[in-house]
């Protein structure tokens, strides 16, 4: 097929520039026709790879999503990690009550011993064995907490390493309706939970501001 000259591609521009009403010929016909072609193969060329590149990248990352999300193991989340979280916080909460209940037992008790009352040194050690008994909770509390935070803290890792694979970028959370619910009554009513000692409101600041006699505004602030 004819390579399509100078001499052509001057023609065909003044052709279409000139409005030149004559028959182009056929040789000019057929060098622009090649030329298209041409031109045509080296985009759809350069387009194919383009998108190639585009759909390799993108299986890539679809494996990276599987191996992560299968590293996450929420099997092994689901079904045992977290059901043995919930039972060692519920054998917290029970054995935390339990000795609690006898430690203000005994201390009742030990409120209704007089001087004159029978076997009064016995009844001192009975319940003084029987609190030092209920203070043993501690210890088996311990234990159990440091394997809630265990648990933890592998969510954590796991969470952490698949944010990273994904190239996840901290920024505001969405909450849900119910979350955003439950965050507003919080706001609303003061119900932040007991604070940590390093965040607790100081009696010397509290005296300070009764002292004062500061606004309302002032209080939201101290206690906010």
């Amino acid at each position: 097929m004819a390579r399509l000259s100078k001499a052509h591609l001057s023609r065909l521009e003044s052709y279409l520039k000139n409005d030149d009403r004559s028959e182009p010929s056929l040789r000019d016909v057929m060098a622009l026709a090649e030329l298209t072609t041409e031109s045509l193969q080296s985009f759809y060329s350069r387009f194919d790879r383009e998108v190639y590149g585009e759909l390799v990248g993108i299986s890539e990352y679809i494996l990276t999503m599987r191996r992560e999300i299968a590293s996450l193991g929420v099997t092994d989340l689901k079904e045992t990690r977290l059901p043995s979280a919930g039972i060692e916080l519920d054998e917290i909460v029970r054995s935390t009550e339990e000795a609690t209940n006898t430690i203000m037992t005994c201390a009742e008790d030990l409120f209704t011993l007089g001087p004159d009352s029978d076997n009064l040194s016995d009844k001192i050690g009975d319940a003084a064995t029987r609190i030092m008994e209920a203070c043993a909770f501690q210890d088996l509390t311990g234990q159990r907490i440091a394997k809630v935070v265990e648990t933890l803290k592998a969510i954590e890792s796991r969470v952490s390493r698949f944010a990273a694979a994904v190239g996840s970028t901290e920024g505001k959370t969405e909450l849900d309706a119910n979350e955003e619910a439950r965050a507003k009554r919080k706001h609303d009513l003061l119900l932040n939970g007991p604070q940590s000692k390093s965040d607790a409101v100081k009696q010397t600041d509290v005296d300070a501001m009764m002292a004062g006699g500061s606004d309302q505004d002032a209080i939201d602030r101290l206690f906010g």
